[in-house]
């Protein structure tokens, strides 16, 4: 959205003060751990804009921790890159030149002003996954993002597993369920995912590895099986319309919920084929 449209929606400019009062009223708390995914443009016209956001979301957990997904889409095998491909003849070059992961400097790709932001603010640490890590700052900031295996990038040894062993909340800033990556967790847990292979750049060289075919097609039909089950909740943060939701019972929930309607649709693909066959 351009920044001409933001101030024609805005009813008055949005203040720090504004985001940390609604964040009380939403719910969060000083201690809570917090995993945010925003949209900038979805506050309205902010004074200082995504620093002031940055800066208000760290103030109002004060005693507790931020968490952001940081994930560097532009390390991974360009031969899977839809949006958008690139030529064929160009993928062993991309591949050979692709500078190796420096969880310091790599920038994000697709993440957002915010996250970008955040990334450079002191004290700020990163899981070591040169694909899909994550940044954190604050009191569990450490035990989050310290390890994070390769494969598979999002199982319960992985920041967002850490994220449910805290029983942290998630922030869908201006955004919906197909920006939450702690599905992908319930992803794993529920065995619903083809393995994919894959590669990315990392320590000086190629590396070629297979993980799940993580897919959030299905997050917004999900979102509102949670919203049927009262699993989450509407609130307002500036002109942001947005969904609040506790890890564990989310989690817990999508893992069954992936379990009967995936399978069900696998089923009626298989049916289909058969049909045909016959």
């Amino acid at each position: 959205m351009s920044e001409l449209k933001v101030i024609e929606k805005t009813i008055e400019p949005i203040t720090k003060q504004r985001i940390t009062f609604d964040l009380f009223q939403a719910g969060i708390l000083e201690t809570d751990t917090l995993l945010l995914h925003s949209s900038l443009s979805s506050l309205g016209f902010v004074i200082g804009k995504e620093v002031t956001v940055v800066d208000a979301f760290l103030e109002a957990l004060i005693d507790g921790t931020l968490v952001m997904a940081a994930q560097s889409g532009d390390n991974s095998d360009p031969a899977l890159w839809v949006n958008p491909p690139v030529p064929q003849e160009w993928i062993e070059i991309i591949k050979e030149h692709t500078p190796s992961y420096d969880k310091r400097t790599f920038s994000t790709r697709g993440m957002g002003r915010i996250v970008e932001c955040f990334r450079h603010y002191k004290g700020v640490r990163r899981s070591p996954h040169p694909m899909s890590s994550f940044i954190a700052k604050g009191k569990q900031a450490r035990f989050i993002t310290k390890k994070h295996h390769l494969t598979p990038c999002f199982d319960m040894d992985s920041p967002l597993g850490k994220l449910y062993v805290l029983d942290a909340k998630v922030l869908l800033l201006g955004v919906s369920y197909d920006s939450a990556t702690i599905f992908h967790l319930s992803e794993v847990l529920s065995e619903t995912c083809k393995m994919e292979h894959q590669g990315t750049k990392m320590n000086g060289k190629w590396v070629e590895f297979d993980d799940f075919d993580y897919d959030n097609s299905d997050f917004k039909k999900l979102g509102k099986a949670l919203e049927k089950e009262e699993l989450v909740r509407k609130v307002k943060i500036g002109q942001a319309e947005s969904i609040l939701f506790d890890v564990r019972s989310a989690v817990d929930f999508a893992t069954e919920w992936f379990k009967s309607h995936r399978n069900l649709i696998e089923k009626m693909e298989e049916t289909q084929i058969k049909n045909a066959d016959e």
